[in-house]
């Protein structure tokens, strides 16, 4: 019962140090890709937007 006890709270403790040392590493991290970094990646690659920002000269053109 001692031993079992002492090797439940070894894993606890050993679970606890990987969250808390885990986050601090994954926090300290640069950002990979940020926001306006996916606007911009979505704005250049996604055929909808495209179209619509065609459409939007177009209309900008026949007003003037």
């Amino acid at each position: 019962m001692n031993r079992r006890m002492s090797m439940m709270l070894l894993l606890f403790g050993l679970s606890l140090a990987v969250i808390f040392l885990g986050r601090s590493a994954w926090a300290s991290g640069k950002p990979l890709l940020t926001l306006e970094k996916a606007l911009e990646m979505a704005d250049r690659n996604n055929p909808l937007i495209s179209a619509s920002g065609e459409r939007i000269t177009q209309a900008r053109a026949r007003l003037d």
